[in-house]
């Protein structure tokens, strides 16, 4: 903020002495005008970088997770989860499960939209889910920083887990993550949209 302070005053110093001082040189206003420019404007990003990096450390995958996504067999037909989807709000992804509680894999109503309507009524979940092997796990504890530090460009779902039982108690996605990237003004102020907002985001 003193770099900003100091490149905004050196921009407008530079300026005001060019209209006060007739044999002030061009060249000097130029030199001046661009000098608190880059200033200013490297300290704004090193703001915002700094406003965004206190987010994500301060940030618990539990708080932004949504929590006890539903269960479905991995028997279940597509047509079938997305009529359920249509009258029930989801989350993110819904855990797919066979024989008992623990999940198989995890399916997301908008990434079954691509399939026709015949190949919907024959496809099952258990054909369309993505392994559970293949999603990334998290501790509710742990911060979002943490889970970044470690996590795949090609994982898009993370499977949080208790860390006292290690029960699974929510999933989230990088659709969760994506508010606290929101952009503070210059001076640092703003608040990152409601985190939950991405489970009302996600096409059903």
């Amino acid at each position: 903020r003193v770099g900003l302070v100091v490149g905004g005053l050196a921009v407008i110093g530079f300026v005001a002495a060019q209209f006060a001082i007739d044999e002030f040189a061009i060249w000097w206003v130029v030199l001046g005008v661009g000098t608190g420019a880059f200033v200013a404007q490297a300290a704004i990003g090193e703001i915002r970088g700094s406003v965004i990096r206190r987010r994500l450390d301060d940030t618990t995958t539990a708080s932004i997770m949504h929590r006890h996504p539903p269960a479905h067999p991995d028997s279940m037909s597509a047509a079938a989860f997305l009529d359920w989807a249509r009258t029930h709000p989801t989350g993110p992804a819904c855990a797919v499960v066979r024989w008992d509680d623990q999940p198989i894999g995890y399916v997301a109503p908008g990434s079954i939209e691509a399939l026709g309507a015949a190949e919907r009524s024959w496809t099952t979940l258990g054909q369309v889910m993505t392994p559970v092997a293949t999603v990334a796990r998290a501790w509710e504890t742990e911060t979002v920083a943490t889970l970044l530090g470690r996590l795949d460009d090609a994982q898009t779902e993370v499977v949080v887990h208790d860390p006292a039982s290690g029960t699974v108690t929510g999933t989230l996605t990088r659709a969760h993550l994506d508010p606290l990237f929101a952009r503070p003004d210059a001076w640092g102020r703003s608040r990152p949209p409601d985190p939950t907002e991405a489970d009302r985001l996600v096409p059903v």
